[in-house]
């Protein structure tokens, strides 16, 4: 009996043992498969890099125009930084047009990735940093969506991702100088996070949900922070309709009455948490409103959907565009309508369509139910109906235009094209859908994989881009003086308002006039789209070249920003200049220090509200990180001291 004893003591030992080698092999498996699948995520991000990252700068050192603005900009909050930390908000900035505000400003950025990250480097090596991570987010992002909500099968998983990867609009937007709208490579992950059906019925679904609406908040309002503002309509819109086809995909699995609540909630929060921000904003262009350009759109509707199908699938019919629309003001170049997929989604898209075409019409006529419930056709009729609107806002009749004219933020903008970046999110996950359901693809998707991801890298190298290879902005005179600023060699000042004028003295708005903050100047002449494009809106009063200290009329020579936000409170009109009692003040504000202001009751409130949001975001979210540790935890001793106890 002894003997025996010892015998199925061994054998149960072996057993235990036996399982405990499957399961490190499993997890070796596992492990190794994720390594494989990053380094394939890692090598798309470097060919990525590799082909764009010659713009940064071209061959001749030049690069986009419009980062005439942007890394000044930076230069000027590096100082605040240098000098106040983030402790005190950066309200007002005296590095361009005399004076302008900052935190209300629609394109002024300190609370976002690249203004944190020049307080490490120079803000061209912040730019091109900011470029890398954000192109990572997106793919990475895209990929782990359709893994967790389709099951979608890694090689189509990484097709559509790097789809994602190299749209258009994101990288071709940051090339010429629009790295404001990089927080928008962050939609597929407000989509997961929203969508994301593993919440609804595991244990702690309530923490669990309440984790993932204040992250969605947070990626909501940091998009509001890194002046994504005039795009968050359809940035939002985008978000909902990829929201709703996932749900489509999903079928039951897919609560639209838990999804409501959950976007609810999220957005409640990223409002709160942006309130102050848009609170400054709303006074801002209350007082210098932007809203005296027409606005351009296509008088055919034919026009306007080549437009839109040949931007999308092939390269930006700019030139078609221009010849087709009314009311253009400014000549829309080619960077406006780079939204480019190539024609890979096209391809699966169609084959997949024709395919659920033949087996609709063989179910029908086998007499079968095709699964378009009441609820289905609902949500498709929503989406169908939101997917227009870029449309809609693009085509022109005279009452229509007008109409458009009296909307906010739309009034504002010189063209709507922009909202033609809807569709790119909904294009590549509708490509992972049917390439996941349609069994052509599914039963070869390492060859489509491959095929697709190749012909995305040929596309690419091989377009035309010799548009970009014409921009000459410089960015090392910003560079030399970021450098000299950290090695204590100079101490930001602004001390006179400066003009740049050509070899005969005759002023001119050169691309890099508003470099003038590295000779200690602020640029009159300045370029700031807030002011109108030719500054149409800046109200230059008694403003004039010379010392800021210069008296005239009981003035001195430098703007009040908070005049432009706050005239009311402060006791004066937007666009006035500093008093000569206010020296102190002026001192402050040259030295990119902050002086006392007044602000009104609803901004005051403002403030309260964004500080409450982020305090409940980061309770929520640490709910959600220690609830889940404490979990995995307890789930890990316990099944130690299981194991300890068989082993007995």
């Amino acid at each position: 009996m002894i003997v025996i004893y010892k015998i199925e003591s061994e054998l149960s030992g072996m057993k235990i043992n036996h399982k405990g080698l499957q399961q490190i092999l499993s997890a070796g498996k596992k492990g190794l498969k994720s390594i494989i699948i990053g380094s394939i995520g890692l090598a798309l991000t470097a060919c990525y890099v590799l082909i764009f990252g010659k713009f940064f700068p071209i061959v001749k050192g030049g690069l986009g125009h419009d980062f005439t603005l942007g890394l000044p900009q930076l230069l000027s909050g590096y100082f605040w930084f240098r000098n106040n930390g983030l402790s005190s908000v950066f309200w007002f900035s005296p590095f361009i047009c005399g004076g302008v505000p900052a935190f209300p400003h629609p394109i002024h950025f300190f609370y976002s990735l690249p203004q944190f990250l020049s307080f490490l480097v120079d803000p061209f090596s912040a730019v091109i940093l900011n470029f890398i991570i954000f192109a990572a987010a997106g793919f990475w992002g895209h990929y782990f969506l359709v893994r967790r909500l389709f099951a979608t099968n890694v090689s189509i998983a990484l097709l559509c991702a790097t789809l994602f990867l190299f749209n258009g609009f994101y990288v071709y937007r940051y090339i010429i100088g629009h790295f404001l709208f990089h927080s928008f490579m962050l939609v597929p992950w407000c989509v997961l996070l929203l969508t994301d059906p593993g919440r609804d019925n595991a244990p702690g679904r309530l923490r669990k949900n309440a984790g993932a609406c204040a992250a969605t908040a947070l990626l909501i309002s940091y998009m509001v922070h890194s002046t994504l503002q005039n795009l968050m309509p359809p940035v939002m819109l985008s978000i909902v309709v990829a929201c709703l086809i996932c749900g489509l995909a999903m079928g039951r699995r897919f609560s639209i009455g838990t999804w409501t609540k959950r976007f609810i909630c999220a957005c409640a929060l990223a409002l709160a948490i942006s309130a102050a921000k848009l609170s400054a904003l709303y006074h801002f262009l209350s007082h210098v409103p932007r809203t005296g350009y027409s606005l351009p759109q296509f008088t055919r509707l034919s026009d306007l959907l080549y437009v839109l199908f040949h931007s999308l699938f092939f390269s930006p019919a700019w030139e078609r565009a221009r010849q087709s629309m009314t009311n253009l003001q400014f000549t829309l170049k080619r960077h406006e309508f780079e939204f480019g997929l190539t024609f890979v989604p096209l391809v699966i898209l169609c084959a997949g369509g024709l395919y659920f075409l033949i087996a609709w019409g063989i179910a029908r006529r086998q007499k079968k139910r095709c699964g378009l419930n009441a609820r289905t056709m609902s949500l498709l009729m929503v989406v169908l109906s939101v997917l227009t609107l870029p449309i809609a806002l693009n085509y022109y009749t005279p009452g229509w235009n007008r109409f458009l004219k009296t909307v906010p933020v739309i009034g504002s903008s010189t063209q709507c094209t922009r909202w033609f970046c809807m569709y790119i999110p909904v294009i590549t996950l509708l490509t992972a859908i049917v390439a996941q359901k349609t069994p052509f693809f599914r039963r070869f998707r390492v060859l489509v994989a491959i095929i697709g991801i190749g012909c995305i890298l040929f596309v690419n190298l091989n377009m035309n881009k010799s548009y970009y290879h014409q921009e000459t902005y410089s960015p090392l005179p910003i560079m030399a003086m970021y450098y000299k600023v950290k090695k204590g060699q100079w101490d930001p000042v602004i001390t006179d308002i400066g003009v740049c004028t050509d070899e005969f003295g005759r002023p001119g708005m050169p691309v890099f006039r508003n470099d003038s903050l590295i000779f200690g100047q602020s640029q009159l002449l300045c370029y700031d789209s807030a002011f109108g494009y030719m500054l149409e809106n800046l109200p230059m009063n008694q403003l004039s070249p010379g010392s800021v200290f210069k008296e005239k009329d009981g003035f001195l020579n430098i703007k009040n920003p908070a005049c432009y936000v706050f005239p009311e409170a402060n006791g004066c009109l937007p666009g006035d200049q500093f008093r000569v009692e206010e020296k102190d003040k002026v001192v402050a504000f040259t030295h990119y220090r902050p002086y006392d202001f007044k602000m009104p009751l609803a901004q005051k409130i403002a403030d309260y509200v964004s500080l409450g949001g982020l305090f409940i975001s980061a309770v929520l979210l640490g709910w959600y990180v220690i609830g889940g540790g404490l979990v995995f935890w307890r789930r890990k001793t316990g099944s130690t001291v299981k194991n300890q106890a068989r082993s007995r």
